[in-house]
């Protein structure tokens, strides 16, 4: 039952990395910003952004805090991204999901600031 539980889990897993480029591409279009201004806004490369929505590479935490930061997204925007892409129903925000989010927000920003003070 565990082995039939951790082959699910990693078969979930497997569908949302292979998801993320085209839901960060998304993402982005949705603010009607192109490539070029998430990387004048994130100081992260063209080429990498580009990597990033082509799916030949995938963002480490601080990459992707700056890549949303750019465009004014949250990881929320990406999971309801991947939520669209992997064919789960549209959730409607609660008061307790708001708050979620602007803390999700914050700790963003914390991450921004922690990398261009050359930490971490």
């Amino acid at each position: 039952m565990k082995e039939a539980t951790a082959k699910s889990v990693k078969a979930w897993r497997g569908e949302t990395l292979r998801l993320i480029p085209e839901a960060l591409r998304r993402v982005r279009q949705a603010t009607g910003l192109r490539q070029i201004d998430v990387s004048a806004r994130s100081g992260l490369s063209k080429a990498m952004v580009s990597a990033y929505e082509g799916g030949k590479a995938l963002p480490s935490l601080p990459s992707l805090s700056a890549y949303l930061g750019a465009i004014g997204r949250d990881l929320r925007d990406l999971q309801e991204a991947l939520d669209e892409l992997g064919g789960l129903p549209k959730r409607t925000n609660t008061d307790q999901e708001l708050r979620e989010r602007a803390v999700g927000r914050a700790v963003l920003r914390a991450l921004r600031g922690l990398e261009e003070a050359g930490v971490g």
